[in-house]
């Protein structure tokens, strides 16, 4: 099996090479998309240039960055014959405030940051290329990932940044009273959603992967403090963010129901797995 990677930058991590042939590059530029596409059946979306958190500074590169870049992986897909795209979706973003949690797949859709508005706007794009072109696709709307090798030093993903600062002794930056809720997925689950999504070929093309279950702010200190077992962590209280939703817990049903997919890493265990990892690499 052929498998290549196209990214703007190689990884750091040893434990990676060989495992792919790696292109490096923007989604920008066209003709490296093309190269990098080529010759594959099967294409996973998961670029994305912005956080949400800083998206709202600035919609118009969020558009031409990630809207405008991925309708050209769509192309590019097309113009080389891929059969088939499975597109990394925000199921923490792309809902907003939600009506009634858990949050199905058929909830509106009103995200409160410009990174959940350009997934939004790539999900309907993925509709138009299937029904002008024949180019297959599922959507996976994945909740909060966690685990080994997300980088803690970036503005997304708690679980890696509390676990990180507190290794490190450093004050962990909470905005609001910790009582935002968030769905938490360890990566390797959301690894088996992916590859179930490739092989999938009923008719449901949008699925929520999570937990199915919400843990607050405050919980997950709790819960990265006994981990750690090194004393209390040091928190900064920050204002509350106006892109952040209370409450994001996603209902599984559907792809439980349709695939047979379910989580299968706990929390305890997941907190364990990363920071295990966090511990034995040279990154704190």
């Amino acid at each position: 099996m052929r498998v290549s990677c196209f990214a703007r930058t190689k990884p750091s991590d040893a434990s990676l090479e060989g495992i792919a042939q790696w292109t490096i590059g923007e989604m920008a530029d066209e003709r490296t998309l093309l190269q990098a596409i080529a010759g594959n059946d099967l294409v996973f979306h998961l670029a994305h240039t912005t956080m949400p958190g800083q998206s709202n500074t600035d919609p118009v590169k969020e558009v031409s960055e990630n809207v405008n870049g991925s309708l050209l992986i769509l192309k590019a897909c097309v113009q080389q014959g891929v059969r088939k795209i499975v597109f990394a979706s925000s199921g923490g973003t792309v809902y907003g405030i939600p009506n009634i949690v858990p949050i199905a797949e058929f909830a509106p859709t009103n995200p409160l940051a410009a990174y959940g508005i350009s997934k939004v706007c790539v999900e309907k794009y993925l509709y138009l290329f299937r029904h002008l072109y024949g180019l297959d696709y599922h959507v996976l709307r994945i909740a909060n990932p966690y685990g080994p090798y997300q980088s803690p030093l970036k503005p997304q993903g708690l679980i890696a940044n509390v676990i990180h600062r507190g290794l490190n002794g450093m004050p962990i930056d909470v905005f609001g009273d910790g009582s935002i809720i968030r769905d938490y997925v360890f990566v390797d689950d959301v690894v088996q959603a992916l590859i179930i999504g490739a092989r999938y070929d009923g008719t449901e093309k949008v699925m929520n992967v999570g937990s199915g279950e919400g843990r607050s702010i405050a919980d997950v200190l709790n819960w990265v403090e006994s981990a750690l077992g090194m004393g209390s962590l040091s928190v900064n209280r920050r204002d509350e963010r106006k892109v952040d939703v209370p409450t994001n817990i996603l209902d599984i049903e559907l792809i439980q129901r349709e695939t047979g997919w379910r989580p299968l890493i706990g929390f305890g265990e997941g907190l364990a797995r990363t920071i295990a990892w966090m511990r034995s690499t040279h990154s704190l």
